[in-house]
């Protein structure tokens, strides 16, 4: 059972999960298909540069993106999307350039649609307009979540929550499971040194707190994981 210290640990992950907060745009894909192009992007390709600027909207259909920033330390830091994540939404509607790229994690469908047009579908049908409201409440507050952990939390302290995240995300999304936290993609969600990855884990290991074999990870004590991970935040 979800209970508010679990919404608020869901709230502060690196996995923006649209349905795990009543966020659910999937009743109006043929509205935007109506009005929007479907467009498809290979893994791997770029779908918006960082300081693009843009006035579209464009919604995942299907797939995985992975939005990068840098962080304090000039590292990459990355928040990995799933469906039916509206891509750009804030960079549309303020028309300033994004703060972040976009590439596909997955292959990847998307419904592109003009922000006039998005404005119009809204004017039409108040139910999309509640839920474009409560999605834009929920990315400012994972921002603001990415803010705290920047400049509150250690190196280490970074690998043990996105490690916590996964697991506890995984528990009321089951999708999340095909994504495999290899060192390097849990070196990106965190903002970290690859190197620092590879200690932390190891420490982890050795305290059996989590077991990591051919890139499956189970974690084994989440009760201690949980200490490890949020003593200084909250």
């Amino acid at each position: 059972m979800r209970t508010e210290k679990t919404d608020r640990y869901l709230s502060m992950a690196p996995f923006i999960i649209p349905p795990l907060f009543h966020i659910d745009f999937t009743p109006y894909l043929a509205f935007f298909e109506n009005c929007g192009v479907l467009q498809h992007y290979p893994k791997g390709s770029t779908l918006m540069s960082f300081e693009e600027q843009t006035q579209t909207v464009q919604l995942l259909k299907s797939g995985i993106v992975l939005e990068s920033s840098s962080n304090v330390n000039g590292l990459e830091k990355g928040v990995l999307c799933f469906p039916c994540y509206p891509i750009a939404f804030a960079a549309a509607i303020h028309q300033q350039p994004t703060v972040y790229s976009v590439s596909a994690y997955s292959n990847v469908t998307t419904i592109a649609l003009p922000y006039s047009d998005y404005i119009t579908l809204i004017q039409q049908h108040r139910e999309l307009l509640e839920m474009s409201l409560r999605f834009a409440a929920f990315d400012s507050r994972s921002a603001n979540a990415t803010i705290l952990q920047n400049f509150a939390c250690s190196t280490t302290e970074k690998i043990y929550q996105t490690i916590f995240y996964y697991q506890l995300a995984c528990q009321y999304y089951k999708p999340l499971e095909s994504i495999k936290l290899t060192q390097n993609l849990l070196a990106v969600l965190s903002g970290v040194h690859r190197t620092s990855v590879a200690h932390a884990v190891k420490f982890l290991k050795e305290q059996h707190i989590i077991q990591l074999e051919k890139k499956n990870l189970q974690v084994l004590d989440s009760q201690q994981l949980e200490t490890l991970a949020f003593t200084n935040l909250f």
